[in-house]
């Protein structure tokens, strides 16, 4: 299930040689490599859990098993099949066309440097699996970021407005590729 800092737990911080290491203390590669203000600052706030519960609803369950009225208040507002996660959001929930066709265009991209699934209906736990890989890649969280920050940008218009936007209207959350800081 889902929890508040599901990202963080278990990371292994990606180095620019060698092989990943758990790190207790230390500047985030994503804090060096990510040059543009809003895309690091969308990266920060979804490993911090500072989207949830505002713009996820799946968000941190209670130790006790859920009753019929609670796990449907948690469902997905898009699609309302499955628990709303970033994860779903990001990388499962087909009910969007903005969102995926943003993550289809970014897994094509990406699929060149880094093997990925070809199937695009994961579970929750393989599509936590594949987020956090994309996150903690040295080399694939400047895409990475860029993807959720206009993916995250185009759901969080849907939340406010009902309407699912079309790629080329803009959603006020600069997703452009400005590097202003």
């Amino acid at each position: 299930m889902w929890s508040k800092l599901s990202l963080l737990r278990h990371r292994l911080e990606p180095n620019e040689e060698g092989p990943p290491k758990p790190l207790l203390i230390g500047l985030r590669h994503y804090l060096t490599r990510i040059a543009n203000h809003k895309h690091r600052r969308v990266i920060t706030k979804l490993l911090c859990g500072d989207y949830i519960p505002h713009v996820f609803r799946a968000s941190p369950s209670p130790l006790r098993q859920l009753s019929t009225a609670e796990r449907f208040s948690r469902l997905c507002r898009a699609c309302n099949l499955q628990p709303e996660t970033p994860q779903h959001v990001l990388l499962q929930c087909p009910s969007l066309n903005s969102v995926s066709f943003l993550r289809s265009e970014f897994m094509s991209d990406i699929r060149q440097s880094r093997p990925l699934p070809i199937n695009t209906f994961l579970s929750d736990s393989t599509a936590l699996h594949y987020l956090k890989l994309l996150i903690f890649d040295w080399s694939l969280i400047i895409p990475t970021a860029k993807f959720i920050h206009d993916a995250i940008g185009r759901w969080q218009h849907f939340l406010d407005t009902g309407i699912d936007l079309h790629l080329e209207d803009d959603v006020g959350t600069g997703g452009e590729d400005s590097e202003e800081e």
